[in-house]
């Protein structure tokens, strides 16, 4: 799902209690989500519609529902004078809301959800050293139509399409530039692949067609020295490491100068035990803590700010929590002890779990990554080998 999302966050409790009712008697819906904000407008803003090829759009002026229609362009908005920052695309089990709010023409951009179903949609790899094949794949990650899975003891990166189908590979078992011993993780930009070597101890950057580029890393406990580094996020300006063996994380500039590092062995506040994903999502860094069984929540220099989660088999419980990926909506978590994908909102409360515990379909044997493209839920199994996209 593609958003664009204002600057200020709004909450669901910006709505009145009338809207709330009406949100409810009209679309069924159980559980809100906020994820769009409040934008003042004025007469020098131009009218810009995106229009939603699936979803229902409502407009509200205080109370009360003055337009609705499938898709936006079906709601008038012409006669307020404002700007609406939507979305590409919307499935079909969500609404985009505008409110209108008295004369001052506060325009509010909110998705709302009634259910993720989670239903299994399909299936691709199987075990093996073949193309499309995977022994212990251990991450994966999306990127301009294209999936990219870590496949660990096969030594390479493999790339789909959306679809599920072999695209290309590259990779092979060394210690040379490009070759791998266990990779780990993935991650793409517009411009390189980032690769985890585990084995090597070290960071391989590519570029689009899987060529060497560049590494960094060594085996160690020192600054910029790896002990069993597992995740691995980039942002714009920086490379996060979880560095699981030394219980901490590790920041680089993109050239993969050492920056900065925060975390170590421990239960308490900031500490850590095997940490293994790591997210950056607008101003905090979130980390899988894996056998302390919780998600730890940081700013961007590295303080601790706040937890979720404990040891237990409950919603909002972890047993081994691997990985987390996080958008405008959602913190997914893969909840690998307990063979499901967890959803919860950015308040960290829990909304959805998807999975089960076996080999058939929709069913779940150590989920360790997961990735949200569009409205279709990719979910790597390490032990099933494969990839399962859910609805």
């Amino acid at each position: 799902m593609s958003i664009t999302t204002p600057a200020v966050a709004q909450t669901i409790d910006s709505l009145s209690n009338t809207q709330k009712e009406t949100i409810q008697d009209n679309l069924q819906v159980d559980a809100f989500i906020a994820v769009a904000s409040s934008v003042k407008t004025g007469a020098d803003h131009a009218l810009t519609v995106k229009t939603l090829t699936d979803g229902f759009a409502y407009l509200f002026k205080n109370d009360d529902i003055i337009e609705q229609g499938d898709t936006l362009s079906d709601v008038d908005t012409n006669s307020f004078d404002i700007v609406f920052k939507g979305c590409d695309y919307i499935p079909s089990n969500w609404w985009v809301l505008i409110i209108i709010e008295g004369t001052d023409a506060i325009v509010s951009r909110l998705i709302y959800f009634n259910e993720i179903n989670g239903d299994f949609l399909s299936a691709f790899g199987s075990h093996g050293t073949g193309d499309g094949q995977f022994q212990s794949p251990l991450n994966l990650h999306i990127y301009d139509n294209k999936v990219y899975v870590a496949d660990s003891n096969n030594n390479r990166i493999q790339i789909f399409d959306v679809n599920g189908n072999y695209l290309s590979q590259f990779g092979s078992a060394g210690t040379g530039d490009g070759q791998f011993i266990n990779v780990v993780s993935v991650f793409v930009t517009a411009s390189y692949i980032y690769a985890l070597d585990r084995g090597n101890r070290r960071v391989q950057i590519f570029d689009l067609s899987g060529t060497y580029v560049a590494k960094f890393g060594s085996s160690g406990t020192g600054n910029g020295q790896f002990s069993v580094p597992i995740g691995l996020y980039v942002s714009d300006s920086y490379i996060y490491v979880c560095d699981s063996g030394n219980d901490r994380i590790q920041i680089f500039d993109l050239s993969g100068t050492y920056v900065a590092k925060f975390g170590s062995s421990g239960a308490g506040d900031g500490q850590f035990s095997s940490p293994k994903g790591v997210w950056v999502h607008e101003s905090n860094i979130y980390v899988a803590d894996a056998l302390n069984h919780r998600i730890q929540i940081f700013d961007l220099s590295g303080t601790y700010v706040d937890q979720f989660g404990s040891s237990g088999s409950g919603d909002s419980n972890f047993n081994t929590p691997s990985h987390i990926y996080i958008n405008d909506l959602f913190i997914i978590i893969s909840d690998a002890g307990n063979n499901v994908f967890k959803f919860f909102d950015l308040k960290y409360n829990f909304i959805k779990k998807i999975g089960s515990e076996g080999a058939g379909e929709g069913q779940l044997n150590n989920p360790i990554s997961s990735f949200l493209y569009g409205d279709v839920l990719y979910g790597l199994d390490v032990t099933n080998e494969e990839v399962q996209k859910f609805i």
